[in-house]
């Protein structure tokens, strides 16, 4: 087999317009192995220096992603001058693919699928660098064939920020990604952001729940016929198309479909939270019921069949069967040529031109169980949809078998309890109960499966086969369904149905349960939680603590309070208060008052209590005034009383008196001043017809009157 670098290449499973994919294995020591899938540039892009350097730094960011919705890039390089991404196997079906079958899909199963997909989402969004900042990926191509489901219920994106370079097309019109689930800013050629994510999100989700698009099939059409579609905002309410879907979910995606960028959700973990609250009313069905859904839907030859890759049939590839993706992809900007296995229907239209090279006959050896791969890995490239449904193929038998299988056709007439189970014959699914119809016989092998019920199997009998008919009313087995209790604290206690449940994981019917958690000190959390046959719920509770009361009393009476907790304010009042609704935990209060000094307390609050801080603001003790004012007098007696906060001071002369009053404290001095006589006064060299609170600064001053025989008296002031 060939090798490509430190990869051997099992299988080249399709070839586009930019790139050939191939099923490649990791061999190391200790027989160490893994399957991966390697997505190979075409020489003629890899030559491209720009291209090269664009799809290294895409693939870099790309790589940094780990998360269980993503599809996991574990290499990316260039071996022999030809850049390639080694990527995650995963084995199951696109929503593309299951959209083309089923037409559109139950709503417990969408809000399961689209709960995954969301959550990938998000971690892509607000994936930080080593650096610490924000990488601003985008997808730039949601749409239901970049979301594969796994046969076990695993939902994960591809292309995660390369859709664009893997984009044949994207040049040729100058953008990137799938026409019908474009936003109208992309699709007018604007840089897009998460929001352009969400729109695409909400057209791929109204198209899974109504198995219609919102703005009509306008992939095919131009861009602007696109936007034109979407500022219009004439399409049906999926409640409208699909009776029974609650209203809520109409508003969900009418706000996703937002025409402008700043209506819609600006985050998907804003329209998960919506999702959230949809789910309360429809439980999803469960990634687990979503793996068993996808198995009993597709053909067991074909997908989820678990056959080791070393198990070879010898048979050769008869021949690529090209098709022209530009034709049949419903939105495709891309016009990439894809090859698959002749398995495909035969009644696709042949591409004429720009066809790939062909294979040389017995060049690469056909593997039964590679037909999954091949499809999974053929829409990572962007790949039609088959032609028509796999049980209106053709089934192919040697004479030996038409002269021994008796009829080659059986007629079923089945129902169930409950209806609505999934029918599948010899591994294909043909209808859900009750239903009648004929169908192509095989092995015989029957089977119904329903979500919450254990799954039905028969062998038809050579009696039945003989008949040609196989008739009855199954009574399905309802599945055990366990609830799981995650709460915090873990001391709380469950009750289910007014009942204490001993145990974190108990079995219980299904149907509406009353669930109540409780601890003593915290808030009482009720809910009324419906649970679905055999389902494995797991219930997470974090109850919050009840809050605490905080009572401030401080000396002086009123003082200006400020509550903090962790350095934060918290909380302000004026003393005496009352603080209620604080939540549990250290606080730090502080008291401050003028001419006091400020005072702080710590306090720890219990849920649910009192607590009481007291503040005690202690006065601010200053020196005595007559230490600091320092006054003299010339030509008179001088006398001073002290009323506190002012000081008066008398000068007596023969001929009059000049009073002097000082009030105020470092360094806020005023200073009041008259002379009777009344005469002018004098004060630093500044004469005043009249003193009356007059500012002054620390230091010496001088004053004296200015008529008269006052003239003599000489008023010295020395302030601190």
């Amino acid at each position: 087999m060939p090798s490509f670098g430190p990869y051997e290449l099992l299988e080249r499973l399709g070839v586009g317009g930019m790139g050939e994919i191939f099923l490649a294995r990791l061999t190391r020591q200790a027989s160490f192995e893994k399957l991966l899938v390697i997505k190979r540039i075409l020489p003629q892009f890899s030559s491209d220096v720009s291209f090269r350097e664009l799809f290294c730094r895409e693939a870099r960011l790309a790589a940094l992603l780990s998360h269980q919705n993503i599809v996991q890039i574990f290499d990316f390089g260039e071996v022999e001058e030809q850049s390639f991404i080694a990527m995650e196997f995963v084995e199951g079906v696109d929503v593309g693919r299951l959209l083309a079958e089923r037409h559109r899909l139950e709503l417990s199963l969408v809000l399961t699928v689209l709960e995954g997909a969301a959550r990938g989402l998000d971690y892509a969004h607000r994936k930080r660098g080593p650096d610490g900042a924000e990488l601003g990926l985008v997808h730039r191509d949601i749409a239901p064939k970049n979301l594969l489901v796994s046969c076990e219920g695993e939902v994960k994106w591809i292309d995660f920020g390369l859709a664009h370079l893997l984009d044949g097309a994207a040049k040729l019109q100058g953008v990137a990604g799938t026409i019908a689930y474009m936003s109208p800013e992309q699709a007018s050629g604007r840089p897009p952001d998460v929001r352009s994510d969400i729109f695409s999100f909400g057209v791929t989700a109204y198209e899974m729940l109504t198995g219609e698009l919102p703005f009509g099939r306008s992939g095919e059409a131009d861009l602007l016929e696109h936007v034109e579609a979407v500022r219009g905002q004439e399409y049906a309410l999926p409640s409208e198309l699909v009776p029974g879907l609650p209203a809520e979910l109409d508003a969900l995606l009418a706000r996703a479909l937002e025409p402008e960028p700043e209506n819609r959700y600006q985050s998907i973990r804003e329209m998960s939270s919506a999702l959230e609250l949809l789910a309360r009313q429809t439980p999803p069905a469960g990634h687990q019921a979503l793996g068993e859904w996808v198995r009993a839907l597709l053909p067991r030859d074909r997908v989820c069949k678990g056959v080791s890759p070393t198990i070879v049939s010898a048979e050769p590839l008869a021949g690529p069967v090209l098709l022209d993706v530009g034709e049949e992809s419903v939105g495709s900007v891309t016009t990439d040529l894809v090859e698959v296995s002749p398995a495909t229907d035969t009644n696709a239209p042949l591409a004429q031109d720009n066809a790939p090279e062909a294979l040389e006959p017995g060049e690469l050896p056909r593997r039964s169980w590679l037909w999954a791969m091949g499809v999974l890995l053929v829409v990572a490239l962007g790949a039609a949809m088959w032609a028509r449904p796999w049980w209106q193929e053709e089934r192919r038998s040697s004479p030996q078998e038409t002269e021994s299988a008796g009829p080659a056709e059986v007629q079923l007439a089945l129902a169930s309890t409950p209806p609505g189970a999934a029918v599948s014959l010899d591994g294909s699914y043909v209808g859900e109960t009750p239903l009648e119809l004929l169908v192509p016989l095989g092995e015989g092998a029957l089977e119904l499966r329903k979500l919450g019920y254990e799954p039905y199997v028969h062998q038809l009998t050579a009696q039945e086969r003989e008949r040609g008919r196989f008739e009855g009313n199954i009574a399905l087995v309802a599945e055990a369904t366990t609830l799981t209790f995650d709460v915090a604290p873990e001391t709380a206690s469950v009750f289910v149905d007014g009942a204490l449940q001993r145990s974190r994981k108990v079995a219980i019917e299904a149907g509406s349960k009353q669930i109540r958690v409780s601890l003593e000190g915290y808030l009482e959390h009720e809910e009324q939680l419906t649970v679905a046959a055999g389902e494995q719920r797991t219930l997470t509770v974090a109850l919050r603590p009840l809050p605490a009361v905080l009572r401030v009393e401080a000396t002086p009476s009123q003082v200006e309070v400020v509550v903090r907790a962790a350095g934060q304010v918290v909380q302000t009042c004026t003393s005496p208060c009352v603080l209620s609704g604080l939540v549990p935990g250290p606080y730090v209060v502080e008291g401050t008052a003028a001419h006091f000094v400020k005072a702080s307390v710590d306090v720890a609050l219990r849920p649910g209590e009192e607590a009481l801080a007291n503040l005690e603001c202690k006065p601010i003790v200053e020196p005595e005034r007559e230490k600091r004012v320092l006054v003299t007098a010339q030509g008179g007696k001088l006398t001073s009383r002290d009323d506190g906060e002012r000081r008066t001071y008398m000068v007596e002369h023969s001929s009059g008196t000049l009073k002097v009053t000082v009030e105020g404290h470092s360094p806020d001095w005023k200073v009041t001043a008259a002379s009777s006589p009344y005469s002018r006064l004098k004060l630093d060299n500044k004469t005043y017809e009249q003193i009356v609170y007059v500012p002054l600064t620390p230091g010496r001053h001088i004053l004296r009157p200015m008529a008269g025989e006052m003239g003599t008296v000489v008023f010295k002031l020395q302030l601190p």
